[in-house]
């Protein structure tokens, strides 16, 4: 894997931010793969540039990427949500999951826990898509859905791609673990 990985930022570094994006975009839309995964493997890659000798990819543009990566994916669903509004109990496959009285149900909780929900949801893999379509389809108001959502990608962004910079050279540890 390493090799691999070494072959890949030293053919276009910039490929290395760019995958990172697009993974993570497809990751907020649904692709069944741990956001953190890739976050850790953007944070591995700066490791091995930086062991290379290579100027880039290169910390802080990484951890940028992974944030607008992270957060777009999460707009995308918010709007979304935003767009079906209460006819998501209309449209296949989420009228088989939300009902009308279901719907007013998660309106009301989203109008008193919204904020809460939208952060915590960030740290929980598996729920952070549904979470985030259901806060546009309830109406949650942006500003607050990117103020929850933005502050929990601060603690956790960064968070995965210094902890595979700092702790690359234990890879092969972790892996045998």
């Amino acid at each position: 894997m390493e090799a691999a990985l070494i072959e890949f930022i030293q053919t276009n570094p910039s490929y290395a931010y760019l995958s990172v994006f697009g993974i993570l975009l497809l990751c907020g839309l649904g692709l069944p793969m741990p956001e953190d995964i890739v976050l850790v493997t953007g944070g591995y890659m700066v490791y091995l540039a930086g062991k290379q000798g290579l100027s880039e990819p290169s910390l802080v543009p990484m951890v940028i990427c992974g944030m607008v990566g992270v957060l777009s994916g999460d707009m995308i669903l918010f709007f979304a949500g935003r767009r079906l509004g209460p006819r998501v109990t209309k449209v296949w496959p989420f009228r088989t999951l939300i009902n009308e009285k279901r719907m007013k149900k998660v309106q009301g909780f989203f109008d008193r826990y919204g904020a809460r929900t939208a952060f915590v949801a960030r740290f929980a893999a598996g729920l952070r898509a549904p979470t985030y379509l259901l806060a546009g389809t309830a109406g949650m108001r942006f500003r607050t859905f990117i103020l929850a959502d933005g502050s929990a990608a601060l603690l956790s962004v960064p968070a995965w791609i210094l902890l595979a910079y700092y702790f690359g050279a234990q890879i092969d540890r972790v892996k045998a673990w």
